[in-house]
């Protein structure tokens, strides 16, 4: 609490930004902040915290005035949301964004927001905030991915916390692309597969099975379509243990490398 406010902000916007925006009155926006702000830059990413038992000073450089102090307050009161986690993964054609949360008192809701070009982006989902203190789970699943990632490639997202006062933030923005790879089962007994998906031009993989002191036992080529394909590899006649399938996506180019157990 600064002033007798605090904005609601992941852990990221308050002590890993380049900047700090501190409020003297309730309701400032991040975007777009005031004339009734005091913004400074620091000049590193360095800072100095001190905490005592109901507050914590705040020392950090800045170009144009030297060291500056903040004190935070109010300490015992938990008005800071935490984004703990926010990632994405790909779930079949469809892509998983998930995050995770603690202290959502304060917070009015979640939007969930993506682009495909990392510049403009727009709202797909929205989910209310719990408002209360402890842990939560969210999640949200974009049924369109597929197509955009055909399109454009990289499908960019970011989750944006909103206040009940109206103040907000944003995370950090997670990357995902169509053209992803993985093994199953794990661990093997018969056979191991490798999908692949969003391959948008004809190719071909060199896929090789080695183990852990890299000693080869298989050496293959495939034509990759376009679209999603899966590679079934005979794994039957290896000894149990730990081997490695490492995928080589063009000559001299990316290597892919997966670990599974032979049973």
């Amino acid at each position: 609490m600064v002033n007798g406010h605090l904005l609601g902000a992941s852990a990221t916007d308050i002590f890993g930004d380049t900047r700090l925006v501190f409020s003297t009155n309730k309701g400032v926006k991040w975007s777009g902040v005031p004339a009734s702000a005091l913004a400074y830059i620091p000049c590193n990413a360095s800072m100095d915290f001190r905490f005592f038992e109901d507050h914590a000073d705040i020392y950090f450089a800045t170009a144009d005035l030297g060291v500056v102090k903040y004190q935070l307050t109010n300490l015992l009161t938990p008005q800071l949301v935490f984004l703990n986690s926010f990632t994405g993964r790909l779930q079949g054609r469809n892509a998983l964004l998930e995050w995770r949360t603690q202290n959502e008192e304060g917070l009015l809701h979640y939007e969930l927001e993506r682009s495909t070009n990392n510049k403009d982006f727009s709202l797909i989902n929205t989910q209310q905030a719990t408002n209360s203190n402890g842990r939560f789970y969210y999640n949200h699943e974009d049924l369109d991915f597929y197509d955009l990632a055909a399109k454009s490639g990289n499908v960019y997202y970011r989750l944006k916390l909103v206040s009940q006062d109206n103040s907000f933030a944003y995370s950090d923005t997670v990357k995902l692309n169509a053209r992803d790879m993985y093994i199953y089962p794990v661990p093997a007994a018969d056979v191991i597969n490798l999908h692949v998906q969003g391959v948008t031009e004809a190719t071909k993989f060199r896929v090789l099975l080695v183990d852990v002191a890299g000693r080869q036992y298989s050496i293959q080529q495939y034509n990759i379509p376009t679209g999603q394909t899966t590679i079934n590899m005979p794994v039957s006649r290896l000894a149990g243990g730990v081997y490695f399938m490492l995928v080589e996506t063009k000559p001299g180019g990316e290597v892919r490398k997966f670990k599974f157990v032979k049973l």
